[in-house]
């Protein structure tokens, strides 16, 4: 069934839909994803289900737009896109990525089909996250390096940030930050911040051999035969 696109600004909506996403989120901390029904959803909402289908095509897409509204709201709260890309910045973001799994899904059983849907969804949402941020910073970057640096941390941040979840985050997200913070900002600085003109000036230039390079191997033969 097909959603009829609700007027998102209109507090009856916010209201409503605020009922079911918290209802969900209440449902996961007591069973998994795969046992959550819309008539479960509904039900603990206190909407019936033409109510749900109004604003959402099934539960999955009740889950992609929870994660993705909820993961954006967190991101641009932290990290406003005039932000300068720095080892400090990216420090920032990779606590608040961890901070936002800790706050938001450590306490739901994350079963294989949501800890899937959760890790696609805020990957993308990172991923274009990244994108925009380095791209507004990137002065003489080139686009292809932007992108590409975005995909890598989108997902070393997702997968380490998941991972750490699952096993009693553990370090602190404040220390593990830090270390994945210096791993990865040396090229994510390098990707905005193209080499200076001097050091593109001291660069050896790359050449091919020189007449007299040709010349002596064939010099040094002659004078072998002539001996």
């Amino acid at each position: 069934m097909t959603p009829a696109h609700p007027n998102l600004q209109d507090p009856r909506v916010k209201r409503t839909r605020q009922l079911l996403l918290d209802a969900f989120l209440s449902l996961l901390t007591d069973r998994g994803f795969e046992d959550v029904t819309v008539q479960d959803i509904a039900e603990r909402a206190t909407v019936n289900r033409a109510t749900f289908y109004a604003h959402y095509k099934d539960k999955f897409d009740l889950a992609e737009s929870l994660v993705r509204e909820h993961f954006q709201e967190r991101l641009a709260g932290v990290i406003p896109p005039t932000t300068p890309v720095t080892a400090a910045s990216l420090e920032t973001l990779v606590a608040t990525v961890l901070e936002y799994l800790a706050d938001r899904y450590g306490h739901c059983k994350l079963d294989r089909q949501f800890a899937a849907l959760l890790e696609s969804t805020m990957h993308e949402t990172l991923h274009t996250f990244i994108a925009d941020w380095l791209g507004y910073d990137r002065r003489a970057g080139t686009e292809a390096g932007v992108d590409t640096a975005a995909l890598v941390v989108s997902s070393a941040l997702i997968r380490a940030g998941i991972q750490w979840s699952g096993a009693g985050r553990q370090p602190s997200a404040g220390e593990l930050a830090h270390q994945v913070a210096s791993v990865l900002a040396p090229g994510v600085v390098g990707a905005v911040q193209p080499a200076s003109p001097t050091t593109r000036q001291h660069t050896p230039a790359a050449r091919g051999p020189s007449a007299v390079d040709v010349a002596a191997p064939a010099q040094r033969i002659a004078h072998r035969r002539a001996g």
